[in-house]
């Protein structure tokens, strides 16, 4: 019998978890974000950490943006 291959969508409680995880949040304080918090998040970091190889410390705007 072949192991049940899990696809991305089955794996999204466990990628939110791991992603909040590396941005030092933890999973307790998980329940304040809704979705919409979090895909800023995510974006947030997409961005910081780009395909470009550049990073760079997240300024007053993208705080403001984030918490606006």
């Amino acid at each position: 019998m072949h192991p049940k291959k899990v696809g991305p969508a089955e794996n999204i409680t466990a990628n939110i978890i791991f992603n909040l995880a590396q941005l030092g949040i933890p999973i307790r304080d998980a329940i304040y974000f809704d979705i919409k918090t979090y895909l800023d998040i995510v974006k947030l970091q997409k961005s910081i950490y780009g395909q470009d190889g550049i990073s760079r410390q997240a300024t007053q705007a993208d705080i403001d943006a984030f918490l606006g």
